[in-house]
């Protein structure tokens, strides 16, 4: 595959600050890449999407804060390092391609069907263009491990906030999306989660057959061996508590196979089969959320599914807490908004301490958790979402989540004043994970953005990063800093200007 040169946007953050140059590069587009290459790696795929994601809030934190107006993957840029750039769009060399954006083919796919061209910009329309975009990126790749129905979902709830621009859960700010980017997962759960399923089932087989038998007069069993003279007469007196007895019990045994169906096996439409049979429970309420997830689009009768959500916590059947717990913060977590993130998390602590070991071990406690931190971060309380994180990264196992988690916990202690915690985090991640690139600039650029670290303390960072990865110094990450604080490498020398 053949490439050509683009002109594209180099975007620097300097001390929460944004600034905008621009450079040559040679490379594809986004459409033509993925045209030849549609077996990207998962981790990649995420990877990318994110990163269109990011270059478009570092472009709306720009001075004015402008929107880029082009969002399409014509206009996202795949260096020959398969580095990702948003295009110049107005250097003259990028006027072909922006003809080609205005054709109708592309109009009709990456802007909304009121707006007929691409004459303005908005960040409506640039968050509605990169739903599109990376809706766009899932249809054409196979991704290789693929996506988890979890993950699947999640970012197909993301697209549809992203896409639903008169609803009043659609996204304002791509600051509000990146709370909501789900952490790819590479190792599968599947075994596990087979063994879990066919546990659960066995489990409810027996209970259905205990039932079952319970619900026989002993009448019908005797008669069956021949032994009429054994039988139990039942009066009329105890007919009516007798049914009312085999009603609960069947009542309970759907409730039990729709809460399965709905938290275990994703198995929607039958969950709420189940549930709607149930006139008690709360079981309306986990009804109403199963056939939400049943069909994955933008949420409707968010007042009706709140109100649901506050009745089934009142009606929770003992012992089925943590069941029905789990399914109320997934009610929760439909409903997108900041004012049900303080009852994900109380209802999120519930949880754990129902856990039958230690938080974090189960698969649904990492939903739950990763739920709990992005409320944290909703809510403003960026150490319990740093600390939570760090929850998650106990029990965490794959190696592209855990540097994730890392930079993210990173992140939050730094931006919640916790300057020492946030440089330990790094350098612990930056120990187990020696080859991240990530971590290693996140690192140096902490360490030259702290006016209190002496200059000579950065360049010995910085010398014994490159040393331990000589690729660090080509990276455009690195370079970038270079030119923000004037770092010079030469040879195995070192110097930070700034």
């Amino acid at each position: 595959m053949s490439t050509v040169g683009f002109d594209v946007l180099r975007l620097i953050e300097h001390n929460r600050s944004c600034y905008v140059s621009s450079e040559f590069v040679q490379g594809r587009n986004l459409i033509q890449w993925l045209k030849y290459h549609p077996n990207i790696p998962k981790e990649q795929l995420f990877s990318w999407m994110y990163e269109i994601m990011r270059q478009l809030q570092l472009f709306h934190r720009l001075k004015g804060r402008p929107c880029y107006q082009y969002v399409n993957p014509y206009s996202i840029i795949i260096s020959g390092e398969e580095k990702l750039y948003l295009l110049d769009a107005g250097a003259q060399s990028s006027e072909m391609l922006i003809r080609k954006m205005q054709r109708k083919a592309v109009r009709d796919n990456f802007l909304p069907p009121e707006e007929n061209t691409y004459r303005k910009a908005t960040a409506g329309l640039d968050i509605y263009g990169l739903g599109r975009t990376w809706q766009y990126m899932l249809s054409v790749t196979d991704p290789a491990p693929s996506l988890t129905k979890r993950e699947a979902r999640k970012i197909r709830k993301v697209i549809s906030r992203c896409l639903s621009r008169q609803s009043k859960h659609t996204y304002r700010s791509i600051e509000d999306i990146q709370k909501h980017f789900p952490i790819c997962r590479t190792k599968s759960f599947i075994l596990k989660k087979q063994k879990k399923v066919l546990i659960i089932t066995a489990i409810a087989i027996i209970a259905a057959a205990g039932i079952m038998i319970r619900g026989i007069p002993f009448r019908s069993i005797r008669s069956s061996g021949g032994q009429k003279e054994d039988t139990v007469s039942q009066t009329p007196a105890d007919k009516p508590g007798k049914k009312r007895q085999d009603d609960s019990a069947s009542d309970l045994l759907k409730f039990d196979m729709g809460m399965v169906c709905l938290l275990k096996l994703d198995q929607y439409a039958k969950a709420a089969g189940y549930l709607e049979e149930v006139g008690r429970y709360g079981a309306d309420c986990y009804a109403m959320i199963a056939r939400y997830m049943e069909k994955d689009a933008a949420m409707d009768g968010a007042s009706a599914l709140a109100a649901a959500l506050e009745r089934a916590e009142d009606e929770i059947p003992e012992g089925r807490e943590r069941e029905c717990i789990h399914g109320l913060i997934k009610g929760y977590s439909l409903l997108g908004t900041k004012e049900a993130a303080p009852d994900i998390v109380r209802l999120g602590d519930v949880y754990l301490s129902l856990s039958d070991s230690e938080g974090g071990r189960e698969e649904a406690d990492r939903e739950i958790m990763e739920l709990m931190a992005v409320s944290f971060e909703e809510m403003q309380k960026k150490t319990e979402a740093a600390a939570m994180y760090e929850k998650i990264l106990e029990h965490e196992e794959a190696a592209g989540n855990r540097e994730e988690l890392f930079a993210k916990m990173t992140l939050l202690q730094e931006a919640g004043g916790e300057i020492e915690k946030a440089w330990e985090c790094c350098r612990k991640g930056i120990e187990e994970l020696p080859d991240s690139s990530r971590l290693r600039l996140l690192y140096i650029r902490m360490q030259c953005r702290d006016t209190s670290v002496d200059r000579n303390v950065c360049a010995e960072t910085i010398k014994s990063a490159i040393t331990h990865m000589p690729e660090l110094a080509e990276m455009e990450e690195f370079k970038k800093l270079q030119r923000e604080y004037d770092i010079q490498v030469e040879g195995e020398d070192v110097w930070v200007g700034r």
